[in-house]
């Protein structure tokens, strides 16, 4: 079966779970962190966000679309590895299992490929180019920091939900660029790297907005 055969079969099924990965994201975001529906949104999110980029794969293959296959492992690494904290933290393992290594070190690997990528592209004038070189590092400094510090323990309590935090907002990160890259990137005034990279920005503010309230949070309560 070809691209044009079976894209109508995948886009709508593909657009729906999208749609249900940022509803989703956006009411775990909302909610008070550990609550039920904190807990049920975030199951929702993870979930469907895997079940978006299985169904998105095989366009991605048959269109050769180099671009966004190298940035699905770098998506489904920032959910599995934040479900994974979760998991972590409940099994009282402080530093990542082999599965954990293997993930991280494989999305890096795959991350700095796209980096080259990226780098090739912008040489050649590409408006990829930018783009590809900035989310491609991003997974190359997220992915590669996890293996780099795969032994090191934490330094305090609240590390575990710092980190679940970081993963799954990324996740949202990313489930929100797609959004922008097929709607606003039909608008043809706005130039490419924006559209591509301002929810990577804004995000990025937010985690570390997030991430401080938690470590402050934990230091009162010594």
């Amino acid at each position: 079966m070809d691209y044009e055969t079976l894209r109508p079969l995948l886009l709508w099924p593909h657009g729906l779970l999208g749609g249900g990965v940022l509803l989703s994201g956006a009411a775990a975001i909302a909610t008070k962190k550990g609550s039920p529906t904190h807990v049920k949104a975030g199951k929702v999110f993870f979930w469907a966000m895997l079940a978006a980029l299985a169904v998105a794969l095989p366009l991605m293959i048959l269109s050769r679309n180099v671009f966004l296959l190298g940035l699905t492992p770098l998506t489904a690494y920032l959910v599995i590895a934040g479900r994974r904290t979760v998991q972590r933290r409940k099994q009282g393992l402080k530093v990542l299992a082999p599965v954990d290594r293997w993930l991280a070190i494989g999305t890096a690997a795959t991350c700095a490929g796209l980096v080259a990528l990226g780098v090739k592209g912008w040489l050649g004038g590409s408006d990829f180019g930018v783009v590809a070189v900035a989310l491609g590092m991003v997974g190359v400094l997220k992915a590669g920091g996890d293996w780099k510090n795969r032994d090191v323990l934490p330094d305090r309590a609240t590390k575990y939900i710092e980190e679940h935090i970081g993963y799954m907002m990324a996740a949202f990160i990313a489930a929100t660029t797609a959004f922008s890259a097929v709607n606003l990137g039909r608008v043809q005034a706005l130039p490419t790297w924006l559209v591509w990279l301002w929810p990577t920005v804004l995000g990025t503010v937010a985690i570390v907005v997030f991430t401080r309230r938690i470590t402050k949070r934990g230091k009162k309560r010594r």
